[in-house]
């Protein structure tokens, strides 16, 4: 005799053994066996919902726009707006989402922003994120203030901003 899940619950093996073959393929994963009526039933009640794995990632990027809770893929945070990342966007954070300004300010000078560059809110609205009011920051300086290396820096920043 063995214990089961409950204290002094006996099962006999048979009965262990017989449940463990009743079940074995027609469980759909819930633990007791299903009719074929039940697993219809299921089957239907999943069409419609992503399968593929197509799906799943279309759903994921933010394409799936017909759920009742969907908000269009934009959230506010920290008074930032922040939108849905395509998969393979190495900007976006581990939340799938990218600041919305940024994506802005890349659109605007037609490539991905460096590290060291960060778009400013002219009206210091941090959801305002119109074209007009963005402007590129650059913020990063050289540590050393030798000349050689200041002049260097000068060369580019020419270079990479035109002037």
């Amino acid at each position: 005799m063995k214990t089961g899940p409950k204290l002094g619950y006996k099962q006999s093996t048979e009965h262990v053994m017989a449940r463990a073959q009743a079940m074995q393929g027609n469980t759909n994963g819930v633990g007791h066996v299903l009719s074929e009526e039940t697993r219809r039933k299921m089957g239907d009640s999943r069409r419609g919902k992503p399968r593929t794995l197509e799906d799943r990632l279309a759903v994921s990027a933010g394409i799936r726009t017909s759920s009742k809770t969907w908000k269009g893929g934009r959230i506010i945070q920290d008074g930032y707006a922040f939108v849905r990342a395509p998969l393979d966007d190495p900007d976006a954070r581990s939340n799938g989402y990218i600041a919305e300004h940024r994506v802005v300010m890349a659109d605007m000078i037609g490539r991905r922003l460096l590290p060291n560059e960060n778009p400013h809110h002219k009206n210091g609205v941090r959801d305002d994120n119109r074209p007009e009011n963005l402007e590129l920051w650059v913020v990063s300086q050289p540590k050393g203030q030798r000349v050689v290396d200041l002049v260097e820096w000068a060369h580019d920043i020419l270079t990479l901003y035109g002037g």
